[in-house]
């Protein structure tokens, strides 16, 4: 019953350390709906709860891979993301790439200006990019060589012809 919301827009944060984070988030009187708890600071000014706070989550796009989520704020917030926080992971706001935030010890969350949004998180790891690039340069090689060895194999085989006859 008392579950926090997958996602949701808070308004007030703290800066911790590990250690202090995990203390904090047991508590009892600490309220993880309204406070975020980072070990970094975003760098913002945030005005407390705003009037307006709505997230939708695109069901059409939420993968593995990749999370699509509409905005709607009147004021500047954290959006929180309770998928857990991992390096290879980016995320962009109306198109344009974003800082990631470690909140609460284990999830995301990334400044949201106030208005109307579109924020996606994609999983995009540098390890995937040098695998796809090393897999692309050792085809290309097995490709070249393949391509020597029938150039050479024909030129050291004579071709016979068969004479017509007219």
């Amino acid at each position: 019953m008392k579950a926090l919301p997958r996602v949701f827009i808070a308004h007030n944060f703290e800066i911790l350390d590990d250690k202090t984070i995990l203390q904090r988030l047991m508590d009892k009187n600490f309220n993880p709906r309204q406070t975020l708890l980072l070990e970094k600071d975003p760098g913002v000014v945030l005005d407390q709860k705003a009037a307006v706070d709505q997230v939708s989550v695109d069901e059409q796009a939420y993968f593995q891979n990749r999370v699509v989520l509409k905005t709607l704020s009147d004021s500047d917030g954290l959006l929180y993301l309770s998928d857990n926080y991992y390096p290879g992971w980016k995320a962009y706001i109306d198109g344009q790439e974003t800082k990631i935030y470690r909140a609460d010890y284990t999830f995301r969350a990334v400044v949201l200006p106030k208005g109307n949004h579109v924020v996606t998180f994609l999983f995009e790891p540098k390890s995937f990019k040098i695998g796809a690039i090393l897999s692309l340069a050792a085809l290309t090689v097995l490709g070249g060589l393949l391509v020597y060895e029938r150039a050479k194999k024909s030129i050291r085989t004579p071709r016979t012809h068969s004479a017509g006859l007219l």
